[in-house]
């Protein structure tokens, strides 16, 4: 998993909005990740929060309300 604020996405990119261009860029760094890593390209879960984005991905995801039962 990982957390990227808006205000780094906005630093890095020198943007003012986030149109497709940056979120291609971070798509393909996912990518980049994931083989060297050794592992398949699995398109990654994204969480809006307050002040940014979370990506994560698992191989066996589930539920809290699952884990719970």
């Amino acid at each position: 998993m990982v957390f990227i604020s808006y205000g780094e996405l906005y630093h890095w990119y020198n943007a003012q909005r986030l149109a497709k261009a940056p979120w291609r860029d971070v798509k393909s760094r996912w990518e980049s990740l994931l083989e060297e890593k050794g592992e398949p390209y699995v398109d990654p879960q994204i969480a809006e929060g307050p002040g940014g984005i979370a990506f994560f991905f698992s191989r066996n995801p589930r539920s809290l309300s699952k884990m719970a039962e």
